[in-house]
């Protein structure tokens, strides 16, 4: 939802996901998207 006159924000992060989210509050997002690492050459564990 956007307010009328406002811009949402947007904020990118880049590090080692446990750690980057932990430091931030349990409700802080409205969205998340987490994209793990690609080319390393191991099989993805679902």
């Amino acid at each position: 939802m956007t307010v009328s006159g406002a811009s949402p924000k947007l904020e990118l992060h880049l590090g080692d996901n446990q750690e980057v989210l932990s430091r931030f509050e349990d409700g802080s997002f409205d969205f998340i998207y987490v994209d793990r690492p690609f080319n390393t050459g191991k099989a993805p564990e679902h």
